[in-house]
């Protein structure tokens, strides 16, 4: 079971990479922010490259802006 959940991650992450690169993925966006927080090693073997986690965070402030109140 737990195979074929990573599985299907890996291939929602490849499915939906240039959104989540772009920093416009919600559920990708808190789980690459909580990867890169804290070092979660589950992480490592859900993302083919750790600079995806980097690209998508950096990516993110125009699309959070919005919803954020100053």
């Amino acid at each position: 079971m737990e195979a074929k959940r990573k599985e299907n991650h890996f291939a929602d992450l490849q499915k939906n990479r240039a959104q989540i690169e772009a920093g416009q993925h919600w559920g990708w966006l808190r789980y690459l922010a909580q990867y890169y927080l804290y070092g979660s090693d589950e992480a490592e073997d859900l993302i083919d490259d750790p600079k995806i986690a980097e690209k998508a965070l950096l990516n993110c402030f125009d699309f959070l802006a919005p919803m954020c109140r100053l």
